[in-house]
């Protein structure tokens, strides 16, 4: 009977036990801080080790309060489980008890020597101020599993701490030249380059990084760098290579005084495009390459370039432009005034279109206008360049009766 007695007993025990399991694993869903005090009140009943450590990663994760009086709570048969050491590093780091989460994590890296745990040991003691011992941490970590997050890490300590670069450098090119240009190492290199005004370092990094994500910014960077440098070849090369941008192509060509190639780069861009856009450069660059010596059958093709372009774009520099050789040669004064007019109407300040309009009206004869409008320029560096003081010097004799 007494057997009987204490067998129903166990069986009653053992119910609530499951009873409790099952509540438990669903507060987890819904209620955690309820999940959390049924699988403590299954450790105070039962004194099984797996509930104070399902309590323990509970409320560690979940932020709960109870983890403060969880963690004291000490049982032998935790002391040796790898998860709930690794829980009570990271609750010791978090409250600031260094000492307490290197303590643990020495004992967590004898127990189980792998790359989560020696990160863990490292993390202790460079809170501590223990930064070559940290350094050997993350290099073990980083030798057991090499990941980024670890390596950065890594150059953190050289970097942050033992001011090291050199070495970080070593390291992270090391990773990039073995497994690609990720994001976050190559973030990281940039950083140090730049420091050092290394750009021809960063350059190669923002091609290894275009030619992974194909991000424009990484291209964009790149030429804009080479521009700024006045590297106008390497540009070109890139631009041509990837031929993403061939109106910026264009204006290099122009720039540097290549006017064919300018003007097949154009000439073919819209052949291909159909952007008329390319007409009205191609149209500039023409005119830049024959400026000296047109013939009658070049201007020609470059007015109805700017024609089928100009008006379309409204765009101030066309404008401008077109409107400016109109008037120059005599070809429509009237219209090329009123496209110099629109063109100033977005740049009001603008010194050239400002100029183009004050000659408009010297052709027509028109001098005090014309003057009235040159005097509008504030710009000392305009009238140092030939055309400007060409004309400053004819609106003047204008003036004097002697156009």
């Amino acid at each position: 009977m007494i057997c009987y007695i204490e067998g129903l007993a166990f069986k009653e025990e053992n119910a609530k036990e499951n009873f409790l399991i099952l509540k438990g694993f669903e507060e987890k869903k819904s209620d955690r801080a309820r999940a959390i005090d049924t699988f403590e009140s299954l450790y105070d009943m039962t004194k099984k080790s797996e509930y104070l450590k399902e309590a323990v990663q509970l409320s560690y994760m979940f932020r709960n309060d109870k983890i403060h009086e969880l963690i004291k709570i000490e049982d032998k048969n935790l002391s040796k489980d790898t998860n709930y050491l690794r829980v009570k590093t990271a609750y010791f780091l978090d409250i600031g008890d260094n000492l307490k989460a290197l303590e643990v994590a020495k004992k967590l890296v004898e127990l189980e020597p792998v790359s989560r745990n020696y990160s863990f040991l490292a993390l202790a003691q460079e809170k501590l101020g223990l930064y070559n011992d940290s350094l050997q941490s993350y290099k073990k970590s980083y030798e057991l599993n090499p990941n980024e997050n670890t390596l950065l890490d890594l150059s953190n300590i050289y970097i942050d701490k033992l001011n090291d670069e050199d070495s970080a450098i070593k390291e992270l090119e090391t990773y990039r030249k073995l497994k690609g240009c990720t994001a976050n190492i190559c973030v990281k290199l940039v950083d140090i380059y730049e420091k050092y005004s290394r750009y021809l370092e960063i350059i190669e990094i923002y091609k290894d990084l275009y030619e992974q994500t194909k991000n424009q910014v990484f291209l964009e960077t790149i030429i804009n760098f080479y521009l700024y440098t006045k590297d106008y070849q390497n540009a070109i090369d890139i631009l041509k290579k990837y031929g993403n941008n061939n109106k910026l192509l264009v204006e290099i060509y122009g720039f540097i005084k290549d006017y064919d190639k300018a003007i097949d780069t154009a000439k073919n861009s819209y052949e291909s495009t159909k952007d008329i856009e390319f007409l009205a450069m191609k149209a500039i660059y023409l005119y830049e390459k024959y400026e000296s010596n047109i013939s009658d059958e070049v201007l020609y093709e470059i007015l109805l370039n700017f024609e089928k372009s100009a008006n379309q774009l409204d765009n101030d520099v066309y404008q401008n432009y077109y409107g400016y050789l109109l008037i120059d040669y005599d070809i429509n004064i009237k219209k090329g005034l009123e496209l110099i007019e629109k063109a100033i109407l977005k740049e009001p300040e603008s010194p050239y279109y400002l100029d183009s309009l004050a000659w408009g009206y010297y052709k027509l004869n028109e001098c005090e206008k014309a003057n009235q409008i040159m005097q509008k320029i504030n710009d000392e560096e305009f009238f140092n360049n030939k055309e400007g003081k060409l004309h400053m010097k004819a609106i003047e004799k204008c003036l004097k009766g002697k156009k």
